[in-house]
């Protein structure tokens, strides 16, 4: 893609304004490994598989690959909607080999969330030393996931195989060339997105870690950085919400000197220095508050809900269905509040927008967030927020202690209504991955997100409606570099990928109406 991106910038230099100069390096970004798929297309195929020859539950179909530099992002398609990591016993498990030059070899279990290095199972290799990440967590029939193979001495040209084993293989390994060179990260900025209202910001502080002194320092040297105006923490099991006030006026995150007030339930915690009205809490995976904000006019304040459902578990299980019930419960207390049965004190919120935010545990089924979702519903939309740098959505890093932990991947999400406020900007905060002046300019430390095994999700959010634009070709709500990157994958092509404007072909008229409308977040 890189050779035609060249002649691409240069015959579309006179659309290039200013306003988009920050999207010149991301016409040229890695993948997303989100569990959405636009970007993939059929040109990525390297190998097909019949059905019906699995022994286990994963029965490949199609893999497709790509790569940029030494990273290499598979893509395969199964017959069955299955959890990637956990299972049923009688599931079994799906091996991912990865041969390379020199006899190297990296194997990937799935179902075990182990991987190993030169087809020896005894080394092992860490998810951090590949940069292993996968989507989506929760049940589906397609996945996708990217490794760094740099440790393995590859290089851009080198040519590698790919199959699978356990549950399924391939008939014959499918070969690959990583061809591709590595590109620039894309830079983003955590300044507050233009003409936003309010800051958001959520973390899993990791078992009570506002208790941990070492921690702690380092949790609120995150919370300082990111001058929110609503901060929701979970697993705060046995702190109080008056300690918390205490460690967060000490911080001082807006620099005014002003209280906090907390509102707590189990772990799920809601802070903000505006007025909370406590919900009544529907269970103990749920925190919920009217969050007053003092802004000008008669529409602000909004309904917030931090979460920590259920850990663990697959589709169909019991901890999956735990899941279910403690998201409906949530609904139902959005719902009494919007029918006016909570009391007189909640009536002037009735219609207020809302947020849910926090770690839903997305492991077993996607129905907790299909529910939000619902249009017929609650009517929310799902953030799909990048790093701060580069193209990672992942907020769990995976456990370094815990062997057999869910490997990285996206368990923290934030979704908001629909109707009466709308995404400005979001990003998740990873502070090992800024550089020296990033670092500065947000007074953070290299090693502060270690504090805990989640990064900090962050959205900044408008009230009133949400402007419609084009150009959000892969469905995440806003238009950005990662459509940009679809549109050239699909050059030449006939759509639907990429045909931005409908007319059957992928083209610079589609890359003209992303540029258009380029940082749009649409409804």
């Amino acid at each position: 893609m890189t050779l035609r991106l060249a002649s691409l910038l240069a015959a579309s230099a006179v659309l290039i304004t200013s306003q988009f100069a920050t999207s010149q390096v991301a016409l040229a970004q890695e993948p997303r490994v989100d569990g959405l798929f636009a970007e993939w297309s059929p040109s990525h195929i390297i190998a097909t598989d019949p059905a019906g020859d699995a022994t286990g539950a994963f029965d490949v179909q199609k893999v497709f690959a790509v790569n940029r530099g030494t990273k290499l992002f598979l893509r395969f398609e199964i017959t069955s909607i299955r959890n990637l990591q956990s299972g049923a016993t009688a599931d079994g498990t799906l091996l991912v080999q990865i041969s390379m030059p020199g006899n190297r070899a990296l194997t990937i279990d799935v179902r075990n969330r182990s991987l190993w290095r030169d087809n020896d199972q005894g080394l092992t290799v860490t998810w951090s030393s590949v940069g292993y990440t996968t989507a989506p967590t929760y049940a589906a029939s397609e996945f996708e996931l990217v490794v760094d193979l740099a440790t393995f001495g590859v290089v851009v040209g080198n040519p590698i195989t790919i199959n699978f084993s356990s549950s399924d293989s391939l008939t014959t390994s499918a070969p690959f060339t990583m061809t591709q060179p590595a590109v620039a990260a894309m830079r983003r900025s955590a300044v507050r997105a233009t003409g936003s209202a309010f800051r958001v910001a959520s973390v899993n502080t990791e078992q009570t870690g506002f208790l941990n002194s070492t921690r702690r320092a380092k949790i609120l040297r995150l919370v300082d950085g990111m001058n929110a105006d609503i901060y929701c923490f979970q697993e705060e099991y046995t702190s109080t919400a008056t300690q918390i006030d205490t460690y967060l006026t000490g911080a001082d995150p807006m620099d005014d000197g002003a209280d906090w007030n907390v509102h707590k339930n189990n772990d799920c915690v809601i802070a903000s220095r505006s007025v909370l009205l406590a919900l009544p809490s529907p269970n103990t995976a749920t925190a919920g508050a009217i969050v007053d904000l003092p802004l000008a006019g008669p529409s602000d304040a909004v309904v917030v809900f931090s979460i920590h459902p259920k850990c663990c578990g697959y589709i169909g299980s019991s901890e999956d269905a735990t899941r279910l019930t403690q998201m409906t419960g949530l609904i139902t207390t959005l719902n009494n509040l919007r029918a006016g049965t909570l009391g007189a004190a909640f009536e002037p919120y009735r219609q207020a927008p809302a947020l849910i935010i926090g770690d839903w545990n997305l492991v077993g089924s996607i129905t907790p967030l299909t529910i939000v979702l619902d249009p017929a519903g609650p009517n929310m939309r799902d953030a799909f927020a990048p790093q701060l740098i580069g193209e990672d959505v992942a907020t769990w890093r995976g456990s370094a202690t815990t062997p057999g932990s869910f490997t990285p991947g996206r368990l923290d999400l934030i979704t908001s209504s629909a109707s009466g406020m709308h995404l400005r900007g979001s990003f998740v905060l990873d502070s090992a991955t800024l550089d020296v002046s990033e670092l500065a300019a947000l007074a953070l430390q290299s090693g502060d997100s270690a504090a805990t095994d989640h990064n900090m999700l962050v959205a900044d959010f408008a009230f009133g409606a949400m402007p419609n634009c084009a150009g959000d070709t892969n469905g995440d709500n806003q238009v950005n570099g990662a459509d940009i990157a679809l549109v050239l994958s699909s050059w030449g092509g006939g759509g639907p990928a990429g045909d931005v404007n409908g007319d059957g072909t992928v083209n610079a008229a589609d890359l003209t109406v992303i540029l258009s409308n380029f940082g749009q977040f649409c409804q």
